[in-house]
């Protein structure tokens, strides 16, 4: 993949309450107290660019956890955090691969992975999003 400095890491951090795993993506690498960083989930780009389309994160709490679209709203209930960051709405073969959301209840929340299965308990709700899994050229952690 040819150098691309628009290009960011998006990190996964990951946290448990009452034995329920949340997960929480991005660019920023470090985070809140209580996440744990799993290390670089895939790269998006970090700003506006063309064909990107923005990845909105909402969250809920009581336990605090996050959700991530390409839609401006969610549902009732999702507070609105903003952007963070962009990504591609369709596949570019052999540069990009999807990001699949995944779902679970009892507390209701999402997980997502480049994965096309992440465990027993999961629903795959399907793609939402495209991405680029390898380090731009120059770049990474």
């Amino acid at each position: 993949m040819p150098a691309n400095p628009t290009l960011a890491p998006v990190y996964e951090y990951y946290a448990t309450d009452n034995g329920y795993w949340r997960f929480q993506y991005a660019v920023n690498p470090d985070i809140q107290v209580g996440w744990q960083r799993n290390g670089i989930g895939f790269f998006a780009f970090g700003s506006r660019q063309p064909n990107a389309i923005p990845i909105h994160q909402y969250h809920l709490e009581n336990p605090w956890r996050f959700r991530y679209s390409p839609s401006a709203s969610v549902g009732q209930g999702w507070i609105y955090d903003g952007i963070v960051f962009y990504a591609l709405e369709f596949p570019q073969p052999r540069l990009t691969i999807p990001v699949y959301q995944y779902s679970a209840i009892n507390p209701e929340r999402y997980h997502y992975s480049i994965n096309p299965d992440v465990g027993q308990g999961w629903s795959n709700d399907g793609a939402v999003f495209h991405v680029y899994a390898a380090t731009p050229a120059g770049g990474g952690e």
